[in-house]
């Protein structure tokens, strides 16, 4: 039997909107290898589950869980692959219709990782934006790590989903999901940067990643705060496990305050805000970030609380 490519992981949960353009774009792949989709419905109460039995494809695996969350969809998933290389896919998002063929072209060296451009599908503005992993002209498209980018290599974007993963790279380093329900891939990508040997990236992207459908934190989702502190929390106690860490702190510094502003972004509530402000200030002002970087995160909450306050989110 020829040897399993690829393993196209789906955690699926009340998604019957998106889920169809989803599927369609994983079995349409223009690959001519062996790829297997793992969709893993967690409890959906919409017409999800019924939309995932209307494909009669073998390529297409399903499981039906009761309500676990996505960070157990995922490692779910994980376990019943079969792929030498995993790819994640949100059930509301979709692949280009040479993903795989992309990736496995980075197969050479076997790398850790392969990170891709991306498109941004902005559902609240109408629009697709390019994105990329890296600035490209500062770096060769192979044999990246956290070492020799000096922790610059932590810039990319934090999304899992963007990616393909060496599944033998994720076992051996005993790399899955925290139980976080919100956030859940910043513990992973931290895990998984700084245990690559090897990053490559590609150029062409991969993967249409939809924004702005999505609810912001709101005043009945204070757990939601604290679930998000606790991920931020969870991911710096993996990085500051990493032997060089003094090395690579400032580039840790500058991707932690541009986590912290991403996320008080979505906060709506002025009770939030207080919550979560005094958390980045505790997490933050121990690394010791220069006046530069500290001046950004502070733009950065001003700016906020003023678009809050005139379009009335108070």
């Amino acid at each position: 039997m020829n040897e399993m490519d690829f393993s196209i992981i789906i955690p699926v949960f009340n998604q019957e909107k998106y889920i169809k353009r989803c599927i369609e774009s994983a079995l349409e792949q223009n690959f001519d290898g062996n790829f297997e989709i793992i969709a893993i419905d967690d409890g959906s109460k919409d017409n999800s589950a019924k939309i995932l039995e209307e494909f009669k494809d073998s390529k297409l695996k399903t499981y039906r869980n009761k309500n676990s969350g996505v960070s157990y969809s995922r490692n779910f998933g994980l376990q019943k692959a079969q792929g030498k290389y995993i790819v994640f896919l949100d059930a509301d998002d979709y692949l280009e219709k040479d993903a795989l063929k992309n990736f496995k072209a980075k197969f050479n060296n076997e790398p850790d990782i392969i990170l891709a451009p991306f498109y941004v599908l902005r559902e609240h503005k109408n629009d697709i934006k390019l994105c990329h992993p890296l600035n490209i002209k500062l770096y060769n498209f192979e044999n990246l790590n956290i070492d020799n980018t000096e922790g610059n290599i932590l810039d990319t974007n934090p999304e899992l989903c963007t990616k393909a993963y060496k599944k033998d790279f994720l076992i051996e380093n005993n790399i899955y999901f925290p139980n976080f329900k919100l956030a859940e891939d910043l513990p992973f990508f931290y895990k998984t940067i700084i245990c690559a040997k090897t990053i490559n990236m590609i150029e062409k992207p991969v993967y249409f990643y939809r924004k702005g459908h999505k609810e912001t934190i709101r005043k009945d989702q204070h757990d939601a705060i604290f679930e998000i502190i606790g991920v931020i929390s969870e991911g710096e106690k993996i990085i500051k496990k990493y032997k060089n860490f003094q090395k690579i702190k400032k580039a840790y510094t500058k991707n932690t305050i541009k986590i912290c502003l991403y996320w008080f972004k979505k906060i709506k509530t002025l009770k939030g805000k207080k919550i979560f402000y005094n958390f980045c200030l505790k997490h933050i002002k121990p690394l010791k970030p220069c006046p530069k970087l500290l001046f950004k995160f502070y733009k950065g909450i001003f700016i906020s609380n003023l678009v809050d306050i005139l379009k009335n989110n108070y």
